[in-house]
């Protein structure tokens, strides 16, 4: 498994992420396509700057 490769510290830093992400999907359902929509803006504007 991936996690065996990770350090201890981040195995726990996942884990409880991990934890924290199934005790939120509610608000995931809501963050997750506001951070979405915020890479995929700033992907166009970067994008829009190599152009000029």
């Amino acid at each position: 498994m991936l996690l065996s490769k990770v350090p201890y510290e981040n195995s726990v830093l996942i884990e409880a992420a991990a934890g924290f992400e199934l005790e939120s999907k509610a608000l995931r359902r809501q963050v997750f396509p506001r951070l979405v929509s915020l890479f995929w803006g700033y992907v166009k504007e970067g994008e829009s700057m190599n152009q000029k």
